[in-house]
């Protein structure tokens, strides 16, 4: 069957004109170039695969490493350890901010201001159970009372992050503090 093919092309080659069998061996090159740059395209992209394979497996293997790190282990337990020290730890919203207000005004108290008001945001900076709550302190302006408590916020086990410091003249003329603060909480699934 294929050497009837074969014959029955030869034939009809021969029968041509030479124009004709140099516009078909034009055709028959142009068809082995294509194939050739087809396959080395082919080839190139075989070879950025293999190569991201590598990169991807390389990866891999160090992060698995790192992973099964017991020093790894043990700071990355340590660092949670200190997230779940400095935070609000509470099952909502709500009960943070139910927290955050007498923690601030004991800690005020005890510092030793006078007239601490203490008033927390409704809304929270939340990224899932992550996030924190601002906080507002007012009360009467004293320096050793004002060192006292930056000194029992720098102590305290949650972590306050002071974003503003207001001191202004009182309607009797005494000096007022306004500070604004941030704590960070976890919200835990309640159990």
């Amino acid at each position: 069957m294929i050497d009837r093919v074969w014959a029955g092309l030869m034939e009809r080659f021969g029968a041509a004109t030479p124009r004709e069998r140099a516009g078909l061996a034009l055709a028959v090159a142009t068809g082995a170039i294509a194939m050739a740059i087809a396959s080395f395209d082919w080839a190139m992209g075989a070879a950025d695969a293999e190569r991201s394979a590598r990169i991807q497996r390389a990866e891999a293997q160090a992060a698995f490493e790192r992973d099964s790190d017991g020093a790894f282990q043990q700071r990355l337990a340590e660092d949670v350890n200190k997230v779940w020290r400095w935070s609000i730890v509470e099952t909502s919203e709500s009960l943070v901010r139910a927290q955050a207000a007498p923690l601030v005004e004991s800690l005020a108290l005890q510092a030793g201001l006078a007239n601490v008001e203490v008033a927390v945001a409704d809304s929270a900076d939340e990224g899932g159970s992550v996030g924190s709550i601002a906080i507002r302190l007012g009360a009467d302006f004293d320096w050793p009372s004002f060192m006292a408590l930056l000194e029992a916020l720098h102590n305290s086990e949650t972590s306050f992050t002071i974003h503003s410091i207001e001191v202004s003249g009182g309607a009797d003329g005494a000096p007022r503090l306004n500070l604004l603060m941030k704590a960070p909480f976890l919200l835990e699934a309640p159990q």
